[in-house]
């Protein structure tokens, strides 16, 4: 995930797959989703605030391709 892991395996282990499972996937764009969502929160006018009211209960979905 970081770039100290990958760079850690990539020396040490040159012909090995880096793997990430998905739960990490998901966390990162939740948390990524989130912030994004508060940082436009914050920016609205305080006409505006009312509309994005409860934004933090949408479901968003990320649809992951297994190959």
């Amino acid at each position: 995930m970081g770039k100290a892991y990958i760079s850690a395996v990539t020396k040490h282990l040159p012909h090995a797959k880096i793997v990430f499972e998905h739960f990490h996937l998901i966390k990162i764009v939740n948390e990524t989703l989130n912030r994004v969502r508060l940082q436009v929160f914050a920016a609205a006018a305080k006409n505006d605030q009312r509309v994005l009211t409860g934004t933090e209960q949408s479901t968003y979905s990320l649809e992951i391709k297994r190959t």
